[in-house]
């Protein structure tokens, strides 16, 4: 549970506008190789209505209007009330990203996986004993006792990892270690946090890498999956330094078109030139945002567009497929090369 920020952005100079670039050198333009099976996307010439379908998906339409109806005051005693603090952002000013402990996960993701396998179990056992029982005649007790074998032990971890998370939330509920990483509209910098370093060991205070945003580089790559197959991860790589931000923390499942569609999500949402992404969770926050705002009155758009959907109509808006149109991520140059040119081509002048 977190408490909308209510206060207005104050662009730094250092903020990215894709229409007003700061100067920039030769080192600038992307010339390292991707990882293997892997690729680089274009930078700039994104479209503002370009929005994976994961983050719609992943929206949810009463829990923003429960938290609009709320006072500051309400929202503070709910946060009091939660024992655990992820230090997490998703609004006007960053998108920050944490995560739970790895013993946290480890829990939620064998609770999960028990749950599914115990069918599985269950009817495997039950299909095993008919097939026992036709060619050798085996004894019905015997197949019983297999059935509760096989069945019994996703069953039990799954008795345990529930009455784990029946215990009170700040018994195991816990955090990471801090945020992983940040995007920050405002500054217009990109900062990735180190734990590993001796400065953590001896202070308790990560290492914090901080870079402009134009200093950055997506690249797609495949990796195999262990099901044989391959699976599509975007990542953000400082050009300089080769310190990475892994996308893939979203979601495993993203196939290649909806990545470049979160590309140039994250380049909307970086770029001051242009409004805040139109989805729902950051719907609360397009007032605070200067660009945005003036956009909106520009445009007519109603303040409470998503918020004044029913669940129904936001379903069958988001499985319109004229909501996604394909993206060629190479049908423009990359602004930086542009404009890394054009300044060398003044200077020569």
């Amino acid at each position: 549970m977190s408490i909308p920020d209510r206060k207005p952005n104050v662009y730094a100079v250092t903020a990215y506008n894709s229409e007003q670039l700061p100067p920039l050198q030769l080192k600038d333009v992307p010339k390292n190789k991707p990882p293997m099976f892997g690729r680089f996307l274009s930078f700039g010439h994104a479209d503002i209505n370009t929005v994976p379908k994961y983050i719609f998906e992943n929206s949810d339409i009463e829990g923003i209007c429960e938290e609009e109806r709320k006072t500051d005051e309400e929202l503070i005693a709910d946060c009091k009330k939660n024992h655990i603090t992820i230090d997490t952002c998703w609004n006007h000013r960053c998108i920050r990203y944490d995560t739970l402990n790895i013993w946290t996960i480890l829990i939620i993701k064998l609770l999960l996986l028990s749950k599914l396998c115990i069918p599985i179990s269950f009817f495997t056992g039950l299909f095993t004993s008919i097939i026992s029982q036709i060619i050798s005649d085996a004894g019905l007790v015997d197949e019983i006792e297999f059935i509760l074998l096989i069945t019994g032990v996703p069953l039990s971890i799954y008795v345990v990892c529930w009455l784990i998370t029946r215990l009170p939330s700040r018994w195991w509920l816990k955090a990471s270690k801090g945020a992983q990483w940040e995007l920050n509209r405002e500054t217009g910098m990109v900062t990735i946090y180190d734990y590993n370093s001796p400065e953590y060991k001896k202070t308790g205070r990560p290492v914090a890498f901080t870079k402009p945003f134009t200093e950055f580089e997506a690249i797609l790559y495949q990796l195999p999956n262990r099901h044989g197959g391959t699976q599509d991860a975007l990542l953000l790589r400082h050009r300089h330094s080769q310190m990475v931000i892994n996308f893939a923390c979203f979601s495993q499942g993203i196939r290649e078109r909806e990545w470049i569609h979160f590309w140039h999500f994250i380049q909307n949402y970086m770029d001051i030139s242009k409004p805040l992404p139109d989805i729902p969770d950051f719907e609360r926050y397009r007032e605070f945002d200067p660009v945005t705002k003036s956009h909106d009155l520009q445009a007519g758009r109603k303040p409470r567009y998503w918020r004044d959907m029913n669940q129904d109509e936001y379903e069958d808006m988001i499985e319109n497929p004229d909501m996604y149109p394909n993206v060629d991520p190479y049908a423009f140059p990359c602004i930086i090369q542009e404009h890394v040119w054009l300044e060398a081509i003044i200077k020569n002048k």
